[in-house]
């Protein structure tokens, strides 16, 4: 006796046809452009805890709708070719652009007024360090005075 399983028919090879993927990527730009004008309000109003979260989300979903997009590109998925559905397409990808241009002024807004606190900062801080000269009493508490005034870091991720 054989092991091997002999098949009826050959088995079917034709590609399933490409899915419609116009509701979930509708339903994606909606909380993407609910997500990013949650961020660019938290910046306005400088809630700057608010901001990490909402920007690791943002990531998140651009992550998810770049992947629908390249299931759109590689045929294994499709928007509806009705009027009604590409019509809301054309409108949500619209306000997703406006949405994200505000949302990057902002951002480099205030990236820029994070640079000049921190230009004033260092500033500051070279203008009252001195260097102690000699060694005299006042000179060696002026060095124990600046031990850990070496730098500042800045974290950019939020």
């Amino acid at each position: 006796m054989s092991n091997i399983t002999v098949l009826a028919a050959a088995p079917d090879l034709t590609l399933a046809p490409p899915q419609d993927i116009t509701g979930p990527i509708l339903a994606l730009t909606d909380k993407l452009i609910e997500v990013i004008r949650g961020e660019s309000e938290a910046l306005r109003e400088m809630r700057v805890h608010d901001i990490g979260p909402l920007q690791q989300e943002k990531a998140r979903l651009i992550g998810l709708y770049q992947g629908m997009l390249g299931t759109l590109k590689n045929g294994t998925a499709r928007v509806s070719a009705e009027a009604a559905p590409q019509a809301a397409l054309r409108a949500k990808t619209a306000e997703l652009g406006d949405v994200s241009a505000e949302n990057e002024k902002l951002l480099r807004t205030s990236r820029v007024a994070t640079e000049r606190v921190l230009r004033i900062i260092m500033e500051t801080l070279r203008k009252h360090r001195s260097t102690p000269t000699g060694y005299t009493a006042s000179a060696q508490s002026r060095a124990r005075s600046m031990i850990g005034m070496h730098g500042v870091t800045v974290d950019h991720r939020y």
